[in-house]
């Protein structure tokens, strides 16, 4: 009993520490780059940084071979790259990093510049860095996926998920479980 309590009062400092972190962090990136550029730029830039959710969101709702692998591993890519192509060309731009790598790419190669990926080039930024984000996102979130085994946990969340209507309406596919519980099993659980 006293180890849950000492450890949901440690994950709730963690949050609180983790909260106050990325908000300092969010604030240092405004004044490093507030100069140059609008807060209006900024918010673009976060949307597109939220945009990273929606993939995994809307596998979530309607495929049901998705996994949490692929589902992390979408995000992680989606998240790299959008932040190469986006916050880290604004930092540059600011003088806080070498401008180098926004005009000659990294390592000098020019198909890895920031505002010209792959060699396309002629795009407004912020939809050019979510294009590459987002692709790279859905690709690795499908392709992790599908070379991965769903756990049965998931594969049970994942029929809930997209058959909800199944369960909904209580059709002869749905299934009921009678499970007995002692009350010392409730009692421990509800002390918990």
């Amino acid at each position: 009993s006293e180890t849950i309590s000492n450890l949901s009062s440690r994950l709730l400092a963690i949050r609180r520490l983790s909260i106050a972190v990325v908000l300092l962090l969010a604030y240092g990136f405004f004044r490093a780059v507030s100069l140059q550029y609008t807060l209006v730029s900024i918010g673009l830039i976060s949307f597109a940084g939220i945009a990273q959710f929606v993939p995994v969101v809307l596998g979530g709702l309607y495929w049901k071979r998705a996994t949490k692998l692929g589902a992390i591993a979408g995000m992680i890519i989606g998240f790299l790259i959008w932040g190469f192509t986006l916050p880290l060309p604004m930092l540059a731009e600011s003088s806080l990093i070498s401008d180098r790598l926004v005009s000659e790419g990294i390592l000098g190669i020019a198909w890895l510049r920031p505002y010209a990926l792959f060699g396309l080039d002629g795009m407004e930024h912020i939809a050019h860095g979510a294009f590459w984000s987002l692709l790279f996102n859905a690709i690795a979130y499908i392709a992790v996926s599908l070379y991965t085994r769903p756990s049965t946990i998931e594969i049970t969340q994942a029929d809930f998920f997209v058959d909800v209507y199944k369960y909904k309406a209580r059709t002869a596919e749905y299934e009921v479980f009678k499970r007995e519980a002692s009350t010392s099993d409730l009692l421990q659980l509800l002390h918990r």
